[in-house]
């Protein structure tokens, strides 16, 4: 995105795995939500995504093993 002169597309990830999850395709959404939050830390919206997706799935926050604390 830098080397062509456009901004970064924040959250567009985060709305397609949003998508996703209603769907209840966590397989799918996952590593957008993941790879969203490599691009951009801070990205609560992704973070919080994250998070929605495995209480949905009934899984159990594991973003500290994944690298993705944010801290």
């Amino acid at each position: 995105a830098e080397r062509s002169g456009r901004l970064p597309l924040t959250d567009l990830r985060v709305l397609a795995a949003d998508a996703l999850v209603h769907l209840r395709r966590f397989d799918e959404a996952e590593p957008l939500l993941t790879a969203e939050l490599r691009a951009f830390p801070a990205n609560q919206r992704a973070r919080a995504g994250l998070q929605a997706l495995y209480r949905a799935s009934g899984r159990r926050p594991d973003t500290q093993a994944r690298g993705l604390s944010g801290q």
